[in-house]
């Protein structure tokens, strides 16, 4: 009989702790939604306000931690410019994003980093 009660506390414990562990889940997740959506919202106003105007016909896509939980809400925003264009200067892109910028500093805190 002490055997069985040493297992329906060991039982009890693990399905406390999965309790704990799942409440602690839906917490971050919730976070991290909250996160990703204003990111999104960011993403889209700098495609719509920046990219768009500069190279015409192009996308601006959320990439990286932000998009897959392991980012926090002062992580970096990994982005992705897709153009229509088959071949287009990397640099030259990201230089007219970049002199784009300028003016909005405030607004868009943006860093290019070119390789």
């Amino acid at each position: 009989m002490a055997s069985y009660r040493s297992i329906s506390s060991s039982s009890d414990q693990y399905s406390k702790l999965s309790s704990q562990i799942r409440d602690e889940f839906k917490s971050i997740a919730s976070a991290a939604n909250s996160s990703l959506d204003a990111k999104l919202r960011w993403a889209e106003e700098l495609e719509e306000r920046i990219v768009k105007r500069v190279l015409s016909g192009s996308r601006l896509i959320l990439v990286g931690s932000s998009t897959n939980m392991f980012g926090f809400k002062h992580s970096d925003c990994d982005l992705t410019v897709v153009t229509k264009e088959r071949f287009v200067s990397e640099t030259e892109c990201l230089r007219k994003i970049e002199s784009a910028l300028k003016p909005h500093r405030r607004r868009f805190d943006v860093e290019v980093f070119i390789s």
